[in-house]
């Protein structure tokens, strides 16, 4: 019993049990791929974890799993996965979506800022992108305190 090809649909079936299977020729919709791709932009996108060092502090994974990651080299587990999500305050799934943009993120507040855009904000040197996060850090701070002092 031979499959029979379905140019169509790319697809190969066998008549007799029905089933297809599907074939995917595309290098860059495999999972790994798309992990790659996607590591590399939220590290792009997040100097704070911009080098393979910084991921794998942050994130518990090793140096070589990160490298090897980011280059689509080998496969990855779950503990790995799930490490540089943390890393990156993202849902696990995300990572190998196709889909995904590091600069809008999954379930997270919309952009704070309405006249500088999240490109933009990656543009900026890392030094004056610290100074952006450490005022908004002391304005944070100074909201809680002055919560819990009674004022709104």
């Amino acid at each position: 019993m031979a499959a029979e090809h379905n140019p169509k649909f790319g697809t190969e079936s066998i008549p007799f049990l029905g089933y297809s299977l599907r074939h995917t020729r595309r290098m860059s919709s495999e999972p790994r791929h798309i992990l790659a791709k996607n590591v590399r932009a939220l590290m792009q996108a997040n100097p704070r974890l911009g080098t393979i060092v910084r991921l794998s502090e942050a994130s518990g994974v090793s140096k070589g799993v990160v490298e090897r990651m980011t280059k689509a080299e080998t496969n990855t587990g779950v503990d790995h996965l799930a490490g540089i999500a943390r890393a990156f305050q993202i849902p696990t799934w995300a990572l190998l979506s196709e889909e995904f943009d590091p600069l809008s993120g999954v379930g997270t507040s919309p952009w704070p800022f309405e006249d500088i855009s999240p490109q933009q904000f990656a543009a900026l040197p890392d030094r004056r992108k610290g100074m952006i996060e450490a005022k908004a850090m002391d304005v944070y701070q100074e909201w809680e305190a002055s919560k819990k002092d009674g004022a709104p």
